[in-house]
């Protein structure tokens, strides 16, 4: 028998109680070792002035948008993105080239966060998408998936040539994606 008097061929409640508090130990242990990107984690360039003004409705929980100032700092080749927050702004990068893409701009309005301001890079240079929409919805599904971890589905392009892939343009733009914060703890 254990300390709660449950027989050994039984689970005991205190049992599974203590795994699920290593667990989540593990857990907060891993997310407190992440480090968090600041712009000097990454080499970067600042937003080009050939850029245009974009607008969404999109809205984040106080959690959500704690989780999202964590930021992303690449760890391999595959990791396409450098995104950082500072001075109310967040800032996505390509990893490879540090030019920037997106800067969002999110504010308080309780009992949520919100979009004020999103500016894309329109300059051919360094960037060639031009579709607006679907400018607002890599950045959703960048936001999404690599700054809150959830498993969507990437967002299709419209205009793939015959000799592009859809899964070799997700990973040219978005790289391998990232493990979700929840199924961290169980590894």
């Amino acid at each position: 028998m254990c300390s709660g008097g449950v027989a050994k061929n039984e689970t005991c409640t205190c049992e599974v109680r203590m795994f699920h508090r290593v667990k989540l130990l593990i857990y907060l242990g891993k997310r407190l070792m992440e480090e968090t990107a600041t712009k000097d984690s990454w080499t970067t360039h600042p937003l080009p002035e050939i850029h245009a003004r974009l607008t969404a409705s999109w809205r984040f929980t106080g959690h959500e948008f704690g989780q999202m100032k964590r930021g992303l700092i690449p760890e391999q080749m595959e990791d396409k993105w450098f995104i950082y927050h500072a001075d109310g702004w967040f800032h996505f990068h390509r990893s490879w080239t540090g030019y920037c893409i997106f800067q969002v701009q999110i504010q308080e309005r309780k009992p949520y966060f919100r979009v004020a301001k999103i500016l894309v890079s329109r300059d051919v240079n360094q960037y060639q998408e031009s579709s607006d929409k679907y400018d607002l919805m890599l950045l959703k599904y960048l936001i999404d998936s690599l700054l809150l971890g959830k498993n969507i589905d990437f967002p299709p392009a419209d205009d793939l040539n015959g000799e592009v892939s859809s899964a070799l343009h997700q990973h040219h733009l978005a790289g391998r994606g990232r493990i979700p914060p929840d199924s961290r703890a169980d590894g």
